[in-house]
């Protein structure tokens, strides 16, 4: 199942019940004026296939993905407004299908380690405030 709502003029934040909803498998809301924190993901998004966010005025640090996310091809949050570090789990687990990730034109700072991803075609990590070393991603 899928939720696209692409392009269009919502507003507000994002209803927890979206992320709660275990058969949905594509949540894309790229490009619309939704704005606040974005809910915990939870334990059901572990079907989840696809989840762009981009566009948007989400603001906080990001929600914790994994390890609940086995199932994720593709993650986007380019042009939003999310602040802080990427959490500990994101670096520590094992992304079997992941193949795509944008996390282009935020605010998320500190180091960047290596991902376990070995499907992982595409990474955009650019115009936020990371330091560190260039970290490895096999």
């Amino acid at each position: 199942q899928r939720l696209i709502l692409d392009a269009n003029r919502l507003e507000g934040q994002i209803p927890q019940w979206i992320f709660n909803t275990p058969s949905l498998q594509r949540i894309h809301l790229r490009d619309n004026l939704m704005s606040g924190p974005v809910p915990s993901f939870g334990a059901d998004v572990k079907n989840m296939i696809s989840i762009d966010l981009s566009g948007n005025a989400f603001t906080g640090s990001l929600p914790d993905l994994s390890p609940s996310s086995s199932s994720l091809e593709s993650f986007g949050i380019e042009g939003c407004q999310f602040n802080g570090k990427l959490p500990d789990s994101f670096f520590q687990s094992t992304w079997n299908n992941l193949k795509q990730l944008n996390f282009k034109s935020n605010l998320l700072n500190g180091n960047l380690l290596a991902i376990n991803a070995p499907l992982l075609q595409g990474v955009d990590f650019s115009l936020n405030q990371f330091g560190g070393q260039v970290p490895y991603f096999s």
